[in-house]
């Protein structure tokens, strides 16, 4: 598995791409995005655009690991983007049904982890790096930001490389040949 990490448009989603079309075979393209509003709905079409023709597409807010159960065999490569909208739509699901969402959440994030890790070794996950500005006013927003944080690092130790991308440029940071040194 490899890990993309980065700020809001800092080239993720190309390196990702880029990744999955050297990997090379069927790419499957799994969407967490929803469109709920008009921008967002040109955000996914702008996506779905920059993506080839010949590769398949996933909608998967929520229940990635069953969706992807039901076609494995058939696809050699995935691209999962983004965990951090996945992260977010089931926090804002499970937020209001649990007392404790943080511990349901991260059942549910290990559990697509080693799914991925074992199941879907050609796989590349997109995801952002959130905590490196303020402290969130809200409690919602602080529990999604420490909880992003912590699934991060969970993909981080399963992935077997890690990118992180500032400014259009992508840094090696796990795996062989990795810019900085890893522990």
């Amino acid at each position: 598995m490899i890990l993309v990490t980065g700020g809001t448009r800092s080239g993720k989603s190309s390196l990702a791409e880029r990744l999955a079309t050297e990997f090379g075979g069927r790419v499957l393209y799994v969407a967490t995005a929803e469109p709920g509003d008009d921008e967002m709905r040109l955000r996914i079409e702008r996506h779905q655009a920059d993506r080839p023709v010949e590769w398949g597409t996933l909608t998967a807010p929520r229940d990635a690991v069953s969706k992807l159960r039901e076609v494995e065999g058939r696809w050699d490569t995935i691209l999962f983007d983004c965990l951090t909208l996945y992260t977010t739509n089931l926090l804002l699901e499970k937020e209001a049904d649990s007392p404790d969402p943080e511990t349901v959440l991260t059942h549910d994030m290990h559990s697509l982890a080693d799914y991925l890790a074992v199941s879907w070794p050609q796989c590349i996950v997109v995801t952002n790096e959130v905590g490196s500005g303020i402290v969130p006013v809200h409690r919602l927003s602080r529990l999604f930001r420490d909880l992003q944080g912590r699934v991060n690092q969970l993909f981080a130790r399963k992935a077997d490389e890690v990118y992180l991308c500032v400014s259009g440029i992508p840094l090696k940071i796990k795996g062989t040949g990795a810019t900085w040194p890893v522990a």
